[in-house]
């Protein structure tokens, strides 16, 4: 018999899913000039919530003093949420992350398209990384 820690870590969570259960987990990552504002973040947020054919569970909502000085949002989604995090740099700028986690898939390539126009990121500054996917066992 097989046991959960006789697997890999993503094994392991995948094995703890219910069945038919999945889940999608990404990360964008890109530095700008200036810092986030509150109107921007909530703006962002409920744009891509749209874009990607999800639904908003709640208003997104913003968290001041993230990292000290910067500002982070939250957009709940029924399918899971998004979170955006401006980190301030000692230099004047400010690095962002915005992370997507759902139990639907998505079309990462749309989200990086949608936050480059909207942050202005030049080509080849913005990264995108899907960290992890967990498709749990069939019924």
């Amino acid at each position: 018999m097989t046991t959960t820690a006789d697997l890999a870590p993503d094994q392991q969570i995948a094995r703890l899913l219910p069945p038919g259960f999945s889940e999608y987990r990404s990360v964008i990552v890109f530095n700008r000039d200036r810092h986030l504002t509150a109107a921007e973040i909530r703006c962002y947020l409920q744009e891509l919530v749209g874009l990607l054919g999800m639904t908003l569970a709640a208003s997104p909502g913003i968290v001041t003093g993230w990292c000290e000085h910067g500002l982070a949002g939250w957009a709940h989604i029924t399918t899971s949420g998004i979170e955006l995090m401006g980190y301030p740099q000692p230099d004047g700028t400010e690095t962002v992350t915005v992370g997507i986690n759902s139990c639907r898939d998505y079309d990462l390539a749309a989200a990086a398209a949608l936050t480059a126009t909207t942050f202005g990121v030049a080509d080849g500054h913005l990264t995108t990384v899907r960290i992890l996917t967990l498709l749990g066992s069939r019924p």
